[in-house]
Order: C-alpha cells, then sequence, then structure tokens
C-alpha cells in the first residue's frame, strides 16, 4: 500500500509539473491540429445536449476508469517491461517511452505522459507488482472522469 501512495504522490507531482510544458507544447509546437482532431474538445459546441453527454459519460466510466487502465497496465507493466529488463533500469524509462509513444494521438502530452509512466514503471520493476501501477492509473483515470462531470454539469 505504501508503494501505491508513493507512485501516486509521484504521478500528481509530475503531472503538475509538466502540464506547463504541455500546454506551451500544445499552443507552440502543435497549434496546426485542428480542433476536430482533439477528441475532448469542442463538446459544448457538438451539437449534443447536456443529457447525452452526461450519459455517454457515464457509460465510459467503466472504460476509463477500469478498462483502460487494467489493459494498459497489464500490457506495458506486466508483459512489456519484463521483457525489457536486460536493459536494467533504462528498461523503466523506454517503458515509459513507449508507453508515451503509444498515446500519440495526443502529441504536446508525450512528455507529461512519459515523466507520469515512469514512477508507475518503476513501482511495477521493483516489486514485481502490478497491484499500485494498476490503482494509481485508475485512480488517476477517475480524477480525470470526475473533471469531465464537473465539467459537463457546470455547462
Amino acid at each position: 500500500m505504501l508503494w501505491t501512495i508513493l507512485v501516486f504522490v509521484a504521478v500528481v507531482a509530475l503531472f503538475f509539473i509538466s502540464g506547463a510544458v504541455a500546454g506551451l507544447l500544445q499552443t507552440k509546437a502543435f497549434g496546426w491540429i485542428p480542433e476536430w482532431f482533439v477528441m475532448d474538445s469542442g463538446a459544448e459546441s457538438g451539437g449534443f445536449s447536456k443529457s447525452a453527454l452526461l450519459i455517454v459519460n457515464i457509460a465510459s466510466l467503466f472504460v476509463f476508469v477500469i478498462g483502460i487502465p487494467i489493459v494498459e497496465e497489464l500490457y506495458f507493466r506486466g508483459f512489456l517491461l519484463p521483457r525489457l529488463s536486460c536493459l536494467g533500469e533504462g528498461a523503466v524509462f523506454l517503458n515509459g517511452f513507449l508507453f508515451a509513444f503509444y498515446h500519440f494521438t495526443t502529441p504536446w502530452l508525450l512528455f507529461s505522459r512519459f515523466l507520469i509512466s515512469l514512477p508507475l514503471a518503476y513501482a511495477a520493476y521493483r516489486k514485481k507488482n502490478l497491484v499500485p501501477s494498476i490503482l494509481v492509473h485508475t485512480l488517476a483515470n477517475s480524477v480525470d472522469v470526475i473533471i469531465g462531470f464537473a465539467h459537463l454539469l457546470g455547462m
């Protein structure tokens, strides 16, 4: 449980540290990407009612909070990381890079995702246990979904 708490604190700290870089990258380096390409942009102007958006968000809650974190952690930390262990602790960095690159549809977040995935990969590598990384990934996605709900309810 201590590892889960430590990893979560590290992820939150790295999220705030890398947030400014992500915002700068989105506007300066990737400002040319059209708004329609960004999956979370334009929800207010998409022509969907607030109730329809809430229903979709409730339905997707299980996917984003439970399904995706479990599948990603099982693959990246459970399957891929042990196969990279011949690199020693370098496996943690390569695993973090591959995890970030997997999310290539939001290139301005690659740096943030790389940094945030390092504590998850390190905990899995060090403890040979996926529970801390799955719990933290699930909790992080939960926070993201809660913020999305708050945004929708404030519309």
